[in-house]
């Protein structure tokens, strides 16, 4: 909608990462429902019944890998390169995989949160990786050289 609203052509790239994560977002919500709910889950929504959670699992992996990759081709497509100048973007494909895994680890692990996102927002170390991220992506805009 942001390339719609301003005059710049959509990259396909950063479209197919947004549905990527939009869908590890979503299904990683609904892992963590279930493991927090156990077998009271479809007490309390119906449709957790239609869930696996191994399948979730393996589906939640398959996501995580698709949305580093893309997120990779990316940082390299022709459009990412002419809009900020620099290759150097690959440099923070490792905060957005430390990100994916941690959020991965998050909707698996223990947790008294409501949602996963309720988790990420009180994990310390998250939080970091995002700042480190902005960090980075100022640094290799700004400071890089092409």
């Amino acid at each position: 909608a942001g390339a719609f609203a301003i005059p710049v052509p959509p990259s396909g790239w950063l479209l197919a990462c947004t549905v990527l994560l939009a869908a590890l977002l979503g299904f990683g919500k609904r892992a963590h429902e279930l493991r927090v709910a156990g077998q009271r889950g479809t007490e309390q929504r119906a449709v957790l019944g239609a869930y696996h959670p191994g399948v979730l699992r393996g589906l939640l992996t398959g996501l995580a890998v698709a949305t580093i990759v893309v997120y990779a081709a990316y940082t390299q497509s022709p459009h990412a390169v002419e809009a900020f100048g620099t290759r150097g973007l690959i440099l923070t494909v490792p905060f957005v995989g430390f990100g994916v895994l941690r959020f991965l680890r998050i909707t698996g692990g223990k947790s008294d949160a409501e949602s996963p996102t309720e988790s990420m927002l009180r994990d310390t170390v998250f939080l970091l990786n995002i700042l480190l991220y902005a960090l980075a992506i100022v640094v290799v805009i700004y400071y890089q050289s092409p």
